[in-house]
This record gives C-alpha cells, structure tokens and sequence, in this order.
C-alpha cells in the first residue's frame, strides 16, 4: 500500500514538473524585436537640443544602435538620442536606429528604422547680460544668457566698471566651464559700493555671431563677507549690505554637539589675526536662534571650530573651550588667556568678552 502511494507521487510530481517546464519554456520563448514606433523628424533651434525617440518589443530585451548619415553614433545604445548642441551644420542630417536582442552570444534577429530627418533653424538671438556679482576684493562674475565666444569673452576692451568714485581697473577676463560666465579680475573694490559693469561686443557661438546689446550694464555691490551655507540647511540663508554693516537671514538645525548647520559669512585668514564683530539685534525665531563670532579650519560639516555667539534668550556655550559672551559686550578675541583646539589656538579673556 505504501509502495503503491509513493510511486504515484512519484509519477504526479513528475507530471507536474514536466507541465511546469513547459510552461516555463512558452512564457520565456524568444521572439523577434519588432519596432513599434518610428523615430520621428525634428525640428531644432542652433545650439539647442534635439531628441530621437524609437519604440520597440522582443524577447530578449531589445538593444539599439542609432546612425547618423550611415555611420555608427558613438554610445547611443539606447531608446532615445538626444543631441546637444545642435550645429547648425546638422541641418538635413539623416537619422536611423537598428534593434536588435542577443542570444547566446549572438544576434537571434534584428530591425532598422525608418529614417528621420533633422532640421536646424539658424540662431539669431543675441545673448543677454544676466547678472554680474562681486567677490570681494578683486573679483567679478559676469553672467550671460548663453554660452559666448571665449575671444570676445576675454577680450578686457569688451568690459568697463564704474561707481559713483570713478572706474574700477580690470586686468584679466577668463571664461569659465559652460562658457556663460566670465571671471574679471579687477583692482581692490570697496565693500558696500554700489559698482556697474557695462559690456560691448561679445558675441554668442551661433554661426551668425550675434552681439549683446550694446552697453549693456548690471550692477553689483560686493560684500567683504562671502556666505556659505555649512551643513545644507533648509534655509540657504542670505547676506545684505546695509550702511553701518550686514543684515543677515538664515536658518539650521543648531551649532554645537553633533549639530553644525547654519549660514557662515567669512573671509579667509591665516597666521595670526585680530578680528571683532558688533551684534546689532537678533530676531527671536526661535529659542536657540544664535549668531556671533567664529573661526573654522574648513567649510565642512562639522570641522573644528571655536566661536562666540548670543542666543536669543540666554548665553550659549559649544566646543572644547568656553565659547559664548555676555549680550551687552562686543565680542572681542583678546589676548587675555588660553583657549584651543587641536586645530585653533588662541587668546581670551577670563571673563570669556
């Protein structure tokens, strides 16, 4: 009886298997690709984009190899080819793509598109001055709407900047990755002066080499504090050169413990330095809502630091060494005593002012 059981099981399971095996091999069956959609012609401004797109089915999943006039386009193996820049040179360029899937190390079947068309409209549209921004104390990013042409963008004779004190000295002009921006290289500016920079004669990278407007201005006003936001912050956090100083919006979770994340407004110093700061008011946001006075090794998250600061509702402390100051004091690092860090040693008073 027991035999008799087993040998049936033994023939049910077989049975199952070999049903199941088949259907395994009719659900994992290859079949030829087959395109589905056929890339279509496009229509593109000089310099901008253009995109291919094809649709196909196949069993390998298909793979693809877009051509451009009959020749192979290098790493365009997929779905879609997008072009950037467009040349205007592109203009009447043929476009086709081959499908096909793998098996075993070779082709199993194969499928070459229709052909499409692309069509390049010239471009003739000037670039636009966008912006220009001061680093304090000797640089200036200009901005353009698009890239430039990097003879006009460095040529100095292309760039004047003036203030209400006369003209600023410009000795260099580099033209950055992406070609929209140009670094000027200018004499000392001075912190909170209203300066405008006017540009002539440069041109974009259209066949047509089309002129910015002529005397095109931006004005700028550099500040001798740059701001970085340390640690991402919600809140980027912005700097505004006011009469007497700097108004300054920010936000973070804290500074101190494992927490280091709010807006620094800094110059970069070495050696030995005597910096003091004037803490005109600060807005009660919130409990822990801080500003004040601090010297870091470096702009990442959580490096070494020792600061002084005035929170919103009472006097603060952070680090290796006493950090905080009475709210009525200017804040003043002075030689009066130690305090240190493995990283930044210097002087201050027992009474921590």
């Amino acid at each position: 009886m027991n035999s008799l059981f087993w040998i049936r099981s033994f023939w049910f399971c077989t049975a199952l298997l070999t049903t199941l095996a088949g259907v395994s091999r009719t659900l994992g069956a290859n079949s030829p690709v087959t395109i589905t959609n056929q890339p279509q012609d496009q229509v593109a401004t000089e310099l901008l984009s253009a995109t291919f797109v094809v649709g196909a089915s196949g069993s390998p999943t298909p793979q693809y190899q877009w051509y451009k006039n009959g020749n192979a386009i290098s790493n365009a193996t997929s779905k879609t080819l997008t072009l950037f820049p467009v040349r205007l040179s592109d203009n009447g360029a043929q476009f086709q793509v081959v499908v096909f899937n793998i098996t075993n190390n070779a082709i199993f079947s194969s499928a070459t598109s229709s052909v499409a068309m692309l069509s390049v409209t010239p471009d003739t549209t000037p670039p636009v001055l966008v912006s220009a921004s001061g680093l304090y104390p000797t640089l200036v990013y200009v901005l353009f709407s698009e890239g430039v042409r990097i003879d006009t963008a460095t040529n100095l004779a292309n760039y004047s900047i003036t203030s209400a004190s006369g003209s600023l000295g410009l000795s260099n002009a580099t033209l950055l990755a992406g070609s929209t921006t140009v670094a000027l290289t200018t004499a000392p500016q001075v912190a909170g002066t209203v300066y405008t920079v006017t540009v002539n004669g440069v041109v974009d990278l259209a066949v047509a080499a089309n002129v910015v407007a002529p005397n095109s201005q931006a004005a700028f006003t550099p500040a001798d504090y740059s701001g970085q936001p340390i640690g991402s912050p919600a809140l980027v956090g912005s700097t505004f050169v006011v009469s007497n100083g700097y108004d300054v919006l920010a936000g973070g979770a804290d500074i101190g413990g494992a927490k280091d994340q709010f807006l620094f407004d800094y110059q970069t110093m070495s050696g030995v330095f005597d910096v003091k700061v004037r803490l005109q008011g600060l807005s009660q946001s919130d409990t822990w809502a801080k500003a004040g006075l601090m010297a870091r090794t470096s702009l990442a998250s959580n490096s070494r630091a020792g600061c002084r600061w005035v929170r919103s509702r009472s006097i603060a402390r952070r680090g290796r060494f006493i950090l905080g100051w009475r709210p009525q004091v200017t804040p003043t690092i002075r030689p009066k005593g130690p305090w240190h860090s493995s990283a930044i040693s210097g002087p201050q008073s027992a009474d921590r002012q």
